[in-house]
């Protein structure tokens, strides 16, 4: 059987819906480790344990590319447990390197726009504006709150920390700020084939503003998070969420409905920036 630590931290990364794809990816991988190298039976246990991945975060492509990854090329050699722990580490290095290079991609691409607006918490916007001087001429943010869970007050205060001008915004003022701003930039949790992606709820109303105003709506994501899932089948990764989020009042004849994701077609998404 999986350690029993191991399910522990797979259901607290499962109910982490604060942090991004890329740092839950990373959470999974090194937990993976982690047991790869505590637990002695891990061999004869591994279908069991990938099998366990499979219901953490269906929306975020990048954790089971990885996994999936990882599985693949071991079936294939049918080697030993210090393989196993050589193909989890090189697909730590992997993630972190694709992500840097798309973060300064989208950190040169950002660098054209005086001001912009943001949503919900994006390893990958955080890390251009942040790592990245090409983007220090920004005037200022605009960050929605990011309703239920309000991780834009995360972004915003480490965007501020940073040195940048913030103002914070509730979401629903977002097509009032837009006449403000130059560009939308956001993240993604999911990019398929076709250019549509899944990311955090409210995406998708950005992407309607941005072409109201016709200016550039930029997706930052890396090549991680490719589906290799067709995108008519998004509805399978965006799950109901504890209504008590929105509204944790019992009122007869009123049903709150809560998820986190929206599903952004293509055909309104100006460019997608990756590592390549």
């Amino acid at each position: 059987m999986p350690t029993e630590i191991f399910k522990l931290k797979i259901k607290e990364i499962t109910e982490n819906s604060h942090q991004s794809a890329v740092i839950l990816t990373l959470k999974i991988l090194s937990v993976f480790l982690e047991e790869v190298e505590n637990n002695p039976d891990i061999l004869a246990e591994l279908n069991e344990i990938v099998t366990l991945f499979e219901n953490v975060h269906p929306e975020m492509s990048s954790i089971h590319n990885s996994v999936n990854n990882i599985y693949s090329i071991f079936q294939q050699k049918k080697t030993n447990k210090k393989i196993l722990l050589e193909l989890i580490k090189y697909e730590i290095e992997k993630v972190k390197e694709r992500e840097e290079k798309t973060a300064k991609n989208l950190a040169n691409e950002m660098s054209n726009y005086n001001s912009i607006m943001v949503i919900s918490s994006s390893n990958t916007i955080n890390q251009a504006l942040i790592s990245y001087s090409e983007v220090k001429n920004h005037n200022s943010i605009f960050v929605l709150e990011s309703r239920p869970l309000f991780e834009g007050r995360q972004t915003a205060e480490k965007l501020a920390e940073a040195g940048y001008n913030i103002t914070l915004v509730v979401d629903a003022a977002a097509g009032t700020i837009a006449e403000k701003i130059d560009a939308i930039v956001i993240g993604a949790d999911t990019v398929f084939n076709d250019g549509s992606i899944i990311n955090k709820i409210g995406s998708f109303l950005l992407a309607l503003i941005a072409n109201y105003y016709k200016i550039p709506f930029i997706v930052g994501a890396s090549t991680n998070k490719i589906s290799k899932n067709p995108s008519k089948n998004y509805w399978k990764y965006i799950q109901e969420k504890p209504t008590e989020e929105i509204w944790n009042k019992k009122i007869e004849n009123i049903n709150s409905y809560n998820i986190y994701f929206d599903f952004v077609p293509s055909e309104l998404i100006t460019k997608i920036i990756t590592e390549k």
